[in-house]
């Protein structure tokens, strides 16, 4: 992953707010675009995060 890029994903889980939200590791990569539109989450957080799967699972 460049630098460039894995510092925008630190940016942007810094701006993730701690609430009861939790996921468990495995729990967190099968979670997929429309499971966290249906958990009503705005469409931008959702590209991020669906992303951010996409990329954890390409170094898995």
């Amino acid at each position: 992953m460049p630098d460039f890029l894995a510092f925008d994903l630190c940016k942007e889980i810094k701006k993730w707010k701690r609430t009861d939200n939790k996921v468990a590791g495995q729990a967190f990569l099968l979670l997929t675009e429309k499971n966290l539109i249906q958990n009503g989450l705005p469409r931008d957080p959702v590209k991020s995060i669906t992303y951010l799967i996409e990329t954890l699972k390409e170094y898995k």
